[in-house]
């Protein structure tokens, strides 16, 4: 049972330890911009209202999901889990 114990937590600690370093390289393409990704995926003529659609769900999820991590510390008592959940949905 302990080493059962042991082994799930060196399995979230490794899983947290992949989500830090996967935000860390994931986290440069913010700065690419999203007029730019809306540019390059419709072009000239759809431009306006691809902007404006990255626009609104980018601001949504940053409504939705902001809280997020600090929730799910709240329920586990430690940052590890979001470290984890942020690993598998990169």
């Amino acid at each position: 049972m302990a080493g059962s114990f042991a082994i799930g937590c060196t399995l979230l600690l490794s899983l947290a330890y992949a989500g830090m370093i996967g935000i860390g390289m994931g986290a440069s393409v913010v700065t690419v911009g999203i007029s730019s990704w809306a540019f390059d995926m419709s072009g000239a003529a759809g431009y306006p209202k691809t902007l404006k659609q990255f626009q609104i769900f980018n601001e949504l999820g940053k409504v939705l999901f902001y809280t997020a991590p600090g929730v799910v510390a709240d329920l586990t008592g430690s940052y590890v889990m979001t470290y984890a959940l942020f690993a598998f949905f990169r």
